[in-house]
C-alpha cells in the first residue's frame, strides 16, 4: 500500500484543523466574556464594579453586605468582610482614589426587622487592600424619614454622592468621610423607589435616574439647585444602575428586562434613546470594561424565598451600537474612567423581577 497520498492527505487535514483553530484560539484567548456565571447561592448581588488593576468584577451583596470578586472563570472569593456592611447596593470604583465606595443599607428598611445598625451608610475602602477608610451614617439627617442608599459615584475632588429612593435627597460625602445634603428636592419625591442609578459626567455634572418616572436629571456641581430634567424622546422605563461609556453614550438599565442606550448632542439638555438591548432577565445595575456594558442578573424576586438561587450572571449586553470606546485598548478605557473620576489624573493610571420594579 502507498501510504505517501494517505499520509499528504492526513497531513492536510490536520493543517487545515489547526489553521482554522488559530483564529477561534485567539478569540478565545483575546475576547472578553460574553457571560460568567457566578455560583453562590442567595447571595443577591445588587451592584457590579469592574476593576480593571485587578482583572476582576466586584459585586456586592443585599443578602450577606461582603463585597466579593469575581474572575473571568467564575471563581468567587470574599474581598470585603466587615460587620457593618449589612445590605450593599450600588458600588463604585474611585479610580483616581484607589477607593471602592459602597453604599449600606440596614437590611430592617426592606424587612421590618429590628435594625443592626444606621437606616443607611456609605463605606469607603482601599481598592488593592480592602482596608477600611470611612464609615458615614447618612441618616442623621432626617432620622424619621424612610431611606434606601441606592448608588453612589464620585467627582474629581473626591467627594462622593449618594442616592436615597425612600427620600428626595443627594448626599455629598467628602474624601474624609464628612456627609451634608447635596441636593434635596420634592421633584425627587416618589411613593415608590425615587432616586436610583447616578454618574458623574466629565463637563461637571451628575446624572441621575428616578426609576418611578422613567427619568434622567442633569445636576451641575456648582449649582445643584439649578438641576433641570432631561428631555428625552421616551422613558427609560424602570431606570435602574447607569454609567456612562468611555464614548458618552449612558448605559441605563431598566425595564422590562432592558439596557437603553441613550445619546444626547446637546450636553444632557435633552436626550434620545438610540438603542434597546434586550436580556434574559431583568438586571439591577451595570459596569464598563474595556468600553463594554455588562450587568449583573440578581433575580431579586426570588428573596426571601424557600429555594434562592446558586447562581447569578454578569453578561455582556448586547449592544449593537458598542461605540468608539468598544475597541480600546484596556489601558485607553482605564484611562478615560480615571478621566472622568479625576480629569488631572488621566494621564495616569453599576421578565418579572420585584427588586427590579422597586428599582433596587
Amino acid at each position: 500500500m502507498n501510504r505517501k497520498p494517505f499520509l499528504r492527505l492526513w497531513m492536510g487535514i490536520v493543517l487545515i484543523a489547526a489553521l482554522a483553530g488559530v483564529p477561534l484560539a485567539l478569540a478565545q484567548d483575546g475576547a472578553l466574556p460574553d457571560r460568567i456565571d457566578v455560583a453562590r447561592e442567595g447571595f443577591f448581588p445588587e451592584g457590579i464594579e469592574y476593576d480593571a488593576a485587578g482583572e476582576r468584577f466586584l459585586l456586592g451583596s443585599l443578602a450577606e453586605g461582603t463585597i466579593f470578586a469575581v474572575t473571568d472563570d467564575g471563581t468567587i472569593a470574599p474581598f470585603i468582610e466587615d460587620t457593618d456592611l449589612l445590605s450593599t447596593v450600588g458600588i463604585h470604583i474611585d479610580v483616581a482614589g484607589g477607593r471602592l465606595l459602597v453604599p449600606n443599607v440596614d437590611r430592617g428598611v426592606l424587612s421590618g426587622a429590628e435594625p443592626q445598625g444606621p437606616a443607611i451608610s456609605l463605606l469607603a475602602y482601599d481598592i488593592e487592600s480592602g482596608e477600611r477608610l470611612f464609615f458615614t451614617d447618612l441618616s442623621t439627617f432626617d432620622p424619621e424619614a424612610g431611606h434606601f442608599a441606592n448608588d453612589v459615584t464620585v467627582d474629581p475632588d473626591g467627594n462622593a454622592y449618594v442616592t436615597d429612593s425612600f427620600s428626595p435627597v443627594i448626599y455629598k460625602v467628602d474624601p474624609e468621610g464628612e456627609a451634608s445634603i447635596f441636593l434635596q428636592n420634592d421633584a425627587f419625591a416618589s411613593e415608590q423607589f425615587g432616586l436610583n442609578g447616578i454618574d458623574y459626567h466629565p463637563d461637571g455634572y451628575l446624572l441621575v435616574a428616578k426609576a418611578d418616572e422613567g427619568a434622567l436629571f442633569k445636576v451641575p456641581l456648582d449649582d445643584p439647585e439649578a438641576f433641570s430634567r432631561v428631555e428625552l424622546d421616551a422613558p427609560v422605563s424602570g431606570a435602574d444602575g447607569i454609567v456612562l461609556r468611555p464614548d458618552g453614550a449612558l448605559a441605563v438599565v431598566g425595564q422590562p428586562q432592558s439596557v437603553f442606550l441613550v445619546r444626547s448632542e446637546d450636553d444632557w439638555a435633552t436626550a434620545s434613546i438610540v438603542e434597546t438591548a434586550s436580556l434574559e432577565q431583568p438586571a439591577t445595575t451595570a459596569a464598563i470594561r474595556e468600553g463594554e456594558v455588562y450587568a449583573i442578573f440578581a433575580q431579586l424576586s426570588a428573596m426571601g424565598s424557600d429555594d434562592p438561587p446558586d447562581v447569578f450572571p454578569i453578561v455582556r449586553v448586547p449592544f449593537e451600537d458598542s461605540g468608539a470606546a468598544a475597541s480600546m485598548d484596556a489601558g485607553t478605557a482605564d484611562a478615560a474612567e480615571a478621566e472622568a473620576d479625576d480629569p488631572a489624573e488621566a494621564g495616569e493610571s453599576s421578565g418579572s423581577d420585584t427588586g427590579s420594579k422597586l428599582g433596587y
